[in-house]
């Protein structure tokens, strides 16, 4: 969490596990927004999944949330795929993102092209 003076400015919530981490959310007032907090946040996260030994990082982000996806790909995530209706209450569309911390393989075997 991040404060100013005494309110409430940001926030991120993560899920560990040496699989994955996953983050939960993340917020950052719009008075706050522009000033690098939120790719603050992320980082930590990433340096705790990697202190965690976690395979990657993980995240789902609204179709539509170019600045948000912008920050994360910077950070080196892709986009994985699409979940449909993933905000049911404002019937939108949330792309999964992933950045890998190790090296991974495809399970080819099962995959259809």
């Amino acid at each position: 969490m991040v404060y100013h003076t005494s309110t409430l400015v940001a926030f991120i919530g993560a899920r560990f596990n040496p699989e994955e981490t996953h983050i939960t959310n993340i917020a950052v007032s719009s008075s706050f927004q522009g000033q690098n907090i939120g790719r603050y946040l992320m980082e930590l996260m990433i340096d705790l999944a990697r202190e965690n030994d976690s395979n990657c990082v993980s995240l789902e982000v609204r179709v539509d949330n170019e600045i948000a996806q912008n920050l994360y790909h910077s950070l080196g995530f892709k986009g994985n795929y699409i979940r449909k209706n993933y905000y049911s209450a404002i019937h939108t569309d949330a792309m999964n993102m992933v950045l890998w911390l190790k090296p991974h393989r495809i399970n080819r075997k099962n995959s259809t092209f």
